[in-house]
Order: C-alpha cells, then structure tokens, then sequence
C-alpha cells in the first residue's frame, strides 16, 4: 500500500511532463538528470566530506555534507536547464532545488520503510547505491514536486 502511495503520483507526474507538447522527452531527461544528479552529488560530496549524520536511525550513511552537495548539483543542472527552456535561471534553480530536497526526503522514506521491513539493502544491482528501489525512491518524491513547480512557472507552456 505505500507503495501505491508514492508510485502513482510519480507515475501520474512523469507521465504529465513526458506528454509536454514540444518539450515533453527533454522534460522528461531533465527530471531524471536533477534527481540523479542530487543522489550523485550526496554520494560523492558525503563520501568525501560527510561527518555531521542526516538521520542515523533511519540512514546512518547519509550526512548533511552529502545533501549540501546533492543540492548543488541538482542546482547546476538546474541552471543549465533554464537556459534550455528559456525560463529564468532564478525560478529554475528554486525549483530544483525544492525538487532535489525532496528526493532526499524520498530517500529517506524509503530508507525507514526498509528498517520496518527488515531489509538491510534493495539489491546489489548498482554496486554502491543500492539497489532498483534506491534508484526509484528519490524520483517518487521528487517528480510530483518538480512537476507542481514546473507548472509554477510555467515552464510546461
């Protein structure tokens, strides 16, 4: 059932960007290039520089290091997306910005349900990150977000 929760709004919320007229596939790149791009940078930046924990009863690997440096890449890439929408780099970043925040929260959702589940990892698959659910989490959270801020500023006109 909570997987039903997070599942359909992103589905529904790909779905909306990906049918986009005229922008809907480079939309559709740009969402997932913003959520991996925040799971990316929190990897490295709090591989590299973590040492204050996020939560650690729920994700003890997670720091805050790690979410500063997945904010500013997810910020990067949204900045190179405001020049390739046209919309202003302001609103753009802002967006990316709550939408990448989000991921994290989405992350860590799942993290605490894998806790209650008893289940240590979501796989093997990408060596490192965990598994398929690792890769999903960020993006259930983070695509309904992007996609209400989208339409915010109204890049999806």
């Amino acid at each position: 059932i909570a997987g039903l929760f997070a599942l359909v709004p992103a589905a529904v919320a790909l779905a909306e960007i990906r049918l986009t007229p005229g922008y809907g596939a480079a939309l559709t790149l740009f969402t997932l290039m913003l959520i991996v791009a925040a799971d990316t940078g929190a990897f490295f930046a709090g591989r590299q520089f973590g040492h204050v924990p996020l939560a650690p009863q729920v994700s003890p690997g997670k720091t805050w290091e790690g979410v500063i440096g997945g904010l500013v890449f997810s910020g990067l890439v949204a900045w190179g997306g405001a020049a390739w929408f046209g919309v202003a780099p302001l609103q753009m970043v802002s967006v990316g910005l709550v939408t990448a925040a989000f991921s994290v929260v989405g992350d860590l959702t799942e993290s605490m349900l894998k806790r209650y589940a008893g289940v240590k990892d979501s796989g093997s698959i990408f060596p490192g990150h965990g598994g398929v659910l690792d890769r999903i989490d960020s993006v259930t959270a983070g695509a309904p977000l992007l996609l209400l801020g989208l339409l915010q500023i109204e890049a999806l006109s």
